[in-house]
């Protein structure tokens, strides 16, 4: 009777192992920043599973481990000035997530109402002379694309295939890009400035990466370029 009872549990401890390797099987982990790609140290970041998991980061680092599902993944820091971020995640198959969050500094809209009578109307009207200007932006931008579309087409190509086979022209401009832009850039920026396709550029960066050239870290779908200092 006790040799039953005793495998009676050892079969139950089992399942209950197996029950709880299969309810979290995922890890999602990264890195946090701050806007100018800084780690976060004791930044809050949680995820709203049942119940909702948190987790405060050391050296900008976090870990989380959840069953699949979707999820709201959100961070947050305070220390003087506060900062956000928040995006859904969809984690279906087991695996590992990394997601690196690059936070941005939250704006107070209830500093607005306590503006003089003059800030506010300024305010307002730069937000109705930046309209025109976006129109008249666009506008300009359409006419000038029905005129020079053919030949922006032809010179596109043209670039593209005088450049497409020198790896190292590509890889100078890219540097240049990043220098001038302060030293980051998004990727998508980067493809555009050049107007080579995204897996010529996808194959530059990677090789600029693996020589310790530049930083890639990814927000959203897609990577945040920078240059390491030498």
């Amino acid at each position: 009777m006790i040799a039953k009872k005793r495998i009676l549990l050892l079969l139950l401890f089992l399942v209950s192992v197996s029950l709880a390797e299969k309810t979290a099987a995922i890890t999602i982990q990264g890195t946090v920043y701050d806007p100018y790609l800084e780690k976060l140290d004791k930044a809050l970041v949680t995820i709203n599973t049942n119940p909702k998991q948190t987790f405060i980061t050391e050296e900008g680092k976090y870990t989380l481990q959840v069953p699949p599902g979707n999820y709201l993944l959100k961070a947050e820091y305070t220390n003087g000035v506060s900062y956000s971020w928040e995006e859904q995640i969809n984690a279906q198959q087991d695996g590992i997530y990394n997601i690196d969050i690059v936070m941005q500094q939250d704006i107070e809209i209830e500093d607005v109402k306590d503006m003089p009578n003059e800030i506010k109307i300024e305010i307002e009207n730069k937000g109705i002379d930046w309209n025109w200007i976006w129109l008249s932006l666009l506008g300009i931008i359409f006419i000038a694309l029905l005129i020079l579309g053919s030949k922006k087409r032809f010179f596109t190509k043209k670039k593209e295939s005088s450049i497409e086979g020198a790896q190292d022209e590509v890889e100078s401009r890219i540097i240049n890009i990043l220098k001038n832009e302060g030293g980051r850039a998004t990727q998508k920026e980067i493809r555009k400035k050049l107007g080579l396709s995204e897996a010529k550029i996808s194959l530059v960066i990677s090789d600029l990466e693996n020589r310790k050239k530049i930083r890639k870290i990814k927000k959203g779908r897609g990577n945040i370029i920078t240059l390491n200092k030498l």
